[in-house]
């Protein structure tokens, strides 16, 4: 996946340090944006890197590739796409579409059940803040029907995400932190 935009470039003086905590070039941030996504991109064994020249930056990220033993994803995959926000929904489309792989996208929780239910879809991407229903309160039912389907959860709004988090048995930790688990 690839990130670019227009912005004023990366000085030089913080290039090799770019991606540590507390390292920024914006007077109001945090420097914490870039370390996180870099730490979160390493922990699923990822990669990320960057070009960045006055007027241009883009960013390259790299993950692996994770099958399910005894049912490899076909190159050519149905990705079921629900989100409530049009531009996120065309941008995922297009892009899945331009790999191949043959994609369904609506705006609402409602009509992507519905397609589960009828047995469609090799993996579902879905967003957690969506006007008919949360998200993640899709996955147990999802993973109860068709246990085998592949389920990506995301957000762009981290923060409703949390106020909204499902059940513990569906919920990642990583969205809702008072649900971590414990092994004692």
């Amino acid at each position: 996946m690839s990130v670019r935009d227009n912005g004023r470039g990366v000085p030089d003086e913080i290039r090799a340090h770019l991606f540590d905590a507390f390292v920024t070039n914006k007077p109001t941030g945090t420097g914490l944006g870039l370390a996180l996504v870099a730490k979160i991109i390493n922990d699923h064994g990822g990669a990320i890197e960057f070009d960045s020249e006055p007027g241009r930056t883009a960013f390259r990220v790299m993950l692996p590739i994770a099958v399910r033993p005894g049912r490899p994803m076909s190159s050519a995959a149905t990705i079921l796409i629900a989100d409530d926000d049009r531009a996120i929904r065309t941008v995922l489309h297009q892009a899945l579409g331009r790999q191949g792989h043959n994609v369904r996208s609506t705006g609402t929780a409602a009509t992507l059940w519905q397609w589960v239910q009828e047995g469609e879809g090799d993996l579902v991407i879905t967003d957690v803040v969506m006007p008919d229903e949360n998200g993640l309160d899709l996955v147990p039912r999802i993973r109860k029907l068709r246990p085998d389907l592949r389920i990506i959860v995301m957000s762009a709004q981290i923060d409703a995400a949390r106020r909204r988090c499902a059940p513990p048995s569906a919920a990642p930790s990583s969205i809702c932190p008072s649900r971590s688990t414990s092994t004692s």
